[in-house]
């Protein structure tokens, strides 16, 4: 799927709505309150809120947020002149913490397991992408954060936060051998090279071209030669390679849940870790400002023990 998700159509909607209602437990708790960053004025720098979270349902996974990935996507939504009902826009997919605890239904996730979540929150789950694991394609897919929750009426609010609810088919399990705040660099620039490596088939005999050797090309690279591709950077003039495009104003791909966790597995096996700098809560603004800019060398990944509040 190339963009950020469309908001759901009103049949996919309507489902997810019915699904959620089914799944409601007898004692429902009150939504907690949750410290976060995020835009409270359209077009405004990040300033430190608190929010609600969706009471959690039998399904749902409640996640304490460590670390979360910058995306170039989080900025230029951030700076939309977003109306005021769509307000405050809390960004941030490329999530990554540990459950604090669970529903019934997601009790394989024991408290404390190592966990993520990506570019989406929900889907239809009964459409025919869905049904063949491809839930970006749903008309109905809810993204992180900035988009409209059937379940709720709200719009979600992304990783730049303490806490999070997430339908436990959407939670990403985090292997043993990759460090946290590595995998939060990985659910967004990670899956764009990947899933496009994969739909390319690229593999042994292949050769892979990218054309900016820094940041997400070095990821990409990191990727290809992991697949035993050959790798020119930057791209040499062969009609036979597979390009990958690194830049900021590239497509962005969101790749399955599957294709996600997948990814996560392969860069724990193959030691594809990508660099980035890890900024704290008082130097997010300072980051978002070098992302214009285009003055990052590698990705940046928010360390959320520097913002305070539900510990």
């Amino acid at each position: 799927m190339i963009g950020r998700p469309k908001p759901p159509g009103l049949d996919a909607a309507a489902k997810i709505r019915a699904r959620a209602r089914s799944r409601q437990g007898p004692a429902a708790m009150m939504p907690d309150a949750v410290s976060a960053l995020g835009v409270r004025v359209a077009g405004g720098p990040l300033v430190p809120l608190e929010i609600r979270r969706r009471e959690p349902g039998p399904r749902d996974v409640v996640i304490d947020i460590l670390f979360c990935g910058l995306c170039d996507c989080d900025v230029r939504e951030g700076r939309k002149e977003w109306p005021a009902a769509r307000l405050p826009l809390v960004p941030g997919h490329q999530i990554v913490g540990v459950v604090a605890r669970t529903g019934a239904g997601a009790a394989d996730l024991e408290p404390g397991a190592r966990v993520g979540v990506g570019a989406l929150v929900d889907s239809c789950r009964e459409c025919a992408p869905c049904r063949a694991g491809q839930e970006q394609l749903c008309a109905g897919s809810v993204a992180t954060y900035g988009a409209l929750d059937p379940r709720t009426g709200e719009y979600t609010r992304g990783g730049y936060s303490k806490r999070i609810v997430v339908d436990r088919d959407f939670v990403l399990r985090i292997p043993a051998a990759l460090e946290l705040a590595v995998a939060a660099s990985l659910p967004c620039a990670g899956i764009r090279a990947y899933a496009t490596l994969l739909h390319h088939g690229v593999g042994p005999g292949s050769t892979v071209g990218v054309p900016d050797p820094g940041g997400r090309g070095a990821l990409a690279a990191s990727l290809a030669a992991a697949m035993g591709a050959a790798v020119n950077v930057p791209a040499a003039a062969d009609p036979l390679q597979v390009v990958i495009d690194t830049g900021p104003m590239a497509p962005s791909l969101v790749g399955s849940v599957a294709e996600t966790r997948q990814l996560l597995e392969f860069c724990a096996k193959h030691q594809v870790a990508p660099g980035f700098e890890l900024v704290g809560a008082q130097g997010l603004n300072e980051a978002w400002e070098r992302i214009l800019a285009a003055d990052v060398q590698h990705g940046f990944v928010l360390d959320l023990a520097t913002l305070g509040g539900n510990d």
